[in-house]
């Protein structure tokens, strides 16, 4: 009984995580033109913190679990930076570079699936790398 419910809790995360991308795609190919900085500002961090969000999302069985252990909050740097962090970096610098190599090239390669991707994982080994040290 327990697998079925297994199953159709994943069918609905997978459903879900569907509608969420082509909602997001949509935001991306909207012709929306603010009429304030702060409203440019709301428009890149709304996305970002959504995916992140997700991530978090996908880990919060395992926070769950940490949370119910007895002990101090203590945090793997070398997972969070490596792999909450880092790809995010690589991420900005593949994307200041890529739009100034657009300008000399044909061919265009569309970053933003893969933007959503490493925000998501971005998200999810964060809160990973959070784990409490039993007393």
């Amino acid at each position: 009984m327990m697998h079925i419910i297994n199953l159709i809790a994943w069918c609905i995360f997978l459903l879900i995580t569907g509608l969420l991308l082509k909602l997001a795609n949509g935001w991306y190919h909207t012709s929306f033109f603010s009429t304030s900085k702060t409203l440019d500002v709301f428009d890149v961090a709304t996305p970002i913190t959504i995916f992140i969000l997700f991530g978090v999302l996908l880990a919060s069985k395992h926070l769950i679990k940490q949370h119910r252990i007895y002990g101090e909050w203590k945090l793997q740097y070398s997972k969070f930076i490596l792999l909450g962090i880092l790809p995010v970096m690589l991420l900005l610098i593949l994307d200041m570079t890529l739009n100034q190599v657009k300008a000399y090239t044909v061919a265009t390669f569309d970053l933003y699936p893969i933007s959503i991707l490493v925000l998501i994982i971005c998200g999810y080994y964060s809160t990973q790398s959070l784990y409490k040290e039993r007393e």
